[in-house]
This record gives structure tokens, C-alpha cells and sequence, in this order.
């Protein structure tokens, strides 16, 4: 009712709608332009844009594409298209109940499953009720209709709580319709970092955000041993030999002189692939256990998806540096969690830390009493909190990743490829 007397409307979530003047920017033969016919566009999106669409699809053809005026079209075609008489919708609350409205129109009635506020290291956050989702999927289901990030709520669902519904899913043999799904326009299974002009909304670049991710993390790494490892810190301990170890090692060496990389991976093919990857590099590698990966070792660097401890208190020196990389989800564990009670504690994001990073065990199992216990890296950089104040110090960094990186990063790499002249305009 007051949409339009307020100063800040909250409830819209678009940029702010074009002038018709702006329309006519760029357009060269603008009598060609306004002769153009008010008439309805092609319902399922021009042959051309169509098209345009099917080449980010592997053996898609453009009738194989559909475009909706918005997402609430599409929710009615798609749901009109899966439900039958008979079948039962089973829809996530809170929504904003088109879909509910669909479900009674079109299948035997709705069941509901609910998002709850629940307080996390001293943080509320809208979770999914799995248990409730359970109840709501019967042998009649034919489609579970989630929300994510959801609506109004903007609740993001977990990585594990996604792979909760899709078994649920699976094992109900019911369809699973996502709607507010935003994401890059991927299709093989990488992430995209989109980056809009600041005053207009309007997409100026996409940037392969899996490549992009590697360098964001590892050079968070690196600020973090410049500050918080020995500055004679030269045996670097690793654990795990995937990508992401390398883009590690390769930015720790650019911080301190390292004399000795130490490194652990179950598969010592592994190790082989990651040493061939680090040829260039002239320091002296060797595979080694976890416990030799870590004894002796000045800085040790944890980066795998281990839920189970890898890494044992005792095997940690005085005066080392830990980075823990890994763990970016509930469930993830790559240290003893009582390893926190022997070192300072330093995080990109403290609060996020003690809810899907490696300080969550010793969060939960008491070793840190606070989240004011953990100091942020930012606040390192600025030198506004100590870093390292002893040789003796055992210093414990926790990575779980921050968007506001991915973006610096993007933004800066696109910056640069405009200096090369490096960057790949389309046309659309």
C-alpha cells in the first residue's frame, strides 16, 4: 500500500527501473527505433535470444529453451507441467506462497516444512527443520519447492542441508524445484563471480570464479603467515596435495624463505602430481606422514575436506604457525580441537569461524569460551590488534572464506586484464 511514499522500499528486490531515455543510449537510427510495433514479444523468447542461450548447453537446441517473464511464470508452467491429480505438493514455510496457492490448485493439497531461527556463536540464522521436511514428504509427493537463498527470509542453505534435500528427494522420487536460485550462468559444475557496475546494477564482467577461488584463498594464506608466522620461518608442513595445496604453497613461498615443504597426502600418486606441479619451484619437497608433515615444521598448512582430525596436539612445536584451510561447513575437521587452548586464534570472519569453520569444535566442546576470543586478520593487517608478540607463540589462523574476497579479487583481476587488453567482450 506504501510502496511508493517511502524513501527505502525493502520489499523490492531490482535495481532501479530504466528511464526510456536511457533505452535510446547507444541506438544509432533512433526514428527506426520508435517506428517499432507495441505488440506482445514471442512468448517463449526470440529465435535469436534463444539461440544465444543454447550454446552455454551442451547438444541443446534453441527449442529446447523457454524464457519466462520473471520467475513467477516460470513456477506456474513448471508446476502445471509436474502435478497431477492426486500427487501432494511439499513446499518450504516461510515463502512467498505462489507455490502453495499452485499446489491447491493443481495437485491433491500442500504439505508444509519450515525454516527456524536458532541462535549459532551467539548469531541467529534461519535453519532448515529437516525433521519437519521428513514429515512433509509422503508417498504421494510428487515436488518439493524450496527457496533459496530464501524468500523473505534470505536464508542460504548449507551445503549440507542441500545435500539433505536432494536425498530426500531421491528417495521420495519426487521432483525438486528450486526458485530464487541465484548463481552465474556455470553449467559444468565451476562457480562464477559476477560483477555489476556499482550505480547501474548492470552485469560488466564474469569471472571463473573456481580458478578465481584457488588465488583468493591461498593469497589470504599468505597474509596471514606474513603477520602471524616466525620471519624465520623456512619448513612448511602440508596436509593434502590437491589443487588448492599448490595455489597454498606457491603463496607461502612468496612470504618466507622456505628451505624444506614437507607434505602428506593419502595417495602418494598424489604427491607425485602435486611435485610435478611444483618443478619450478626450488625448494626441497619430500612425502611424508602426517606426524612428519607437522613435527619440526614452522608453518603448517591443513587443506583438505576432512571430517575427522587429522592433526594431533602433540605434534605441534612452539613458535609454529597454523593455517587451517579446509573446513568451510558444519562437520569439517582437520585439527585437534584442543590444540586452541595452547595458541592466539585469528579468523577472516571470527563469527562464521565458530559456525562452519575449523573453530567450531573447539566452540562447541568449550575450548573457546567467546568469539571475542578469536581476533580478525583485518585487524592484524591494520594494526589495530597484535599479531605474533613471541617467538614461542603458537599462532592458529582460520580460513572459511568470505564473498567480499572473492569480489576484491574479481574486481582487481578485472582491472588488469583491461590494462593487458585481455578481456573477452560478448555481445548479447
Amino acid at each position: 500500500m506504501y510502496e511508493k511514499e517511502v524513501e527505502f522500499n525493502l520489499s523490492e528486490t531490482t535495481v532501479s527501473p530504466l528511464r526510456v531515455s536511457e533505452l535510446l543510449d547507444g541506438v544509432n537510427d533512433v526514428e527506426r527505433f520508435i517506428s517499432n510495433e507495441l505488440t506482445y514479444p514471442e512468448p517463449e523468447g526470440s529465435q535469436l535470444f534463444r539461440e544465444r542461450i543454447a550454446q552455454f548447453y551442451v547438444d541443446c537446441k534453441p527449442e529446447n529453451i523457454i524464457v519466462t517473464n520473471g520467475g513467477s511464470e516460470a513456477n506456474y508452467m513448471t508446476l502445471w507441467t509436474l502435478l497431477e491429480p492426486g500427487d501432494r505438493l511439499a513446499c518450504m514455510i516461510p515463502n512467498f506462497m505462489q507455490a502453495w496457492g499452485l499446489g491447491h490448485a493443481y495437485a491433491d493439497g500442500v504439505d508444509a516444512f519450515f525454516l527456524v531461527r536458532q541462535k549459532e556463536a551467539g548469531l541467529y540464522r534461519w535453519t532448515l527443520d529437516l525433521e519437519s521436511l521428513k514429515r512433509a514428504v509422503t508417498p504421494k509427493t510428487n515436488v518439493i519447492v524450496i527457496t533459496n537463498p530464501n524468500n523473505p527470509t534470505g536464508a542460504l542453505l548449507t551445503p549440507t542441508e542441500m545435500d539433505a534435500v536432494v536425498d530426500i528427494a531421491n528417495r521420495a522420487g519426487a521432483w525438486l524445484v528450486v526458485d530464487e536460485m541465484y548463481r552465474g550462468p556455470e553449467v559444468d559444475g565451476g562457480t562464477t563471480v559476477m560483477l555489476a557496475d556499482p550505480d547501474t546494477g548492470y552485469p560488466k564482467a564474469i569471472v571463473n570464479a573456481s580458478y578465481l577461488n584457488g588465488f583468493r584463498t591461498a593469497a589470504a594464506d599468505a597474509i596471514a603467515v606474513s603477520f602471524l608466522a616466525r620471519p624465520d620461518a623456512t619448513v612448511l608442513g602440508v596436509i593434502g596435495a590437491e589443487h588448492q595445496a599448490e595455489q597454498e604453497i606457491r603463496a607461502v613461498a612468496e612470504v618466507r624463505a622456505l628451505s624444506l615443504i614437507k607434505i602428506h597426502n593419502r595417495s602418494e600418486a598424489r604427491f607425485r602430481w602435486i611435485a610435478d606441479q611444483l618443478k619450478d619451484v626450488d625448494i626441497d619437497i619430500r612425502f611424508t606422514s602426517a606426524e612428519d608433515a607437522v613435527r619440526g615444521s614452522d608453518i603448517v598448512i591443513t587443506v583438505t575436506p576432512s571430517e575427522e582430525p587429522i592433526v594431533r596436539e602433540e605434534w605441534i612445536k612452539e613458535g609454529t604457525h597454523i593455517s587451517a584451510m579446509g573446513a568451510d561447513d558444519r562437520g569439517k575437521h582437520e585439527l585437534d580441537a584442543i590444540i586452541v587452548k595452547r595458541a592466539s586464534l585469528f579468523a577472516d570472519y571470527p563469527k562464521q569461524s565458530v559456525i562452519i569453520g575449523e573453530f567450531q569444535h573447539a566452540y562447541g566442546d568449550g575450548f573457546i569460551n567467546s568469539v571475542a576470543d578469536i581476533c580478525a586478520l583485518g585487524l592484524v593487517t591494520l594494526g589495530k590488534s597484535p599479531g605474533r608478540t613471541s617467538d614461542n607463540q603458537i599462532t592458529f589462523f582460520d580460513s572459511s572464506g568470505i564473498a567480499i574476497q572473492d569480489i576484491a579479487v574479481a574486481d582487481a583481476i578485472f582491472k588488469a586484464a583491461q590494462k593487458m587488453d585481455q578481456i573477452q567482450y560478448v555481445d548479447f
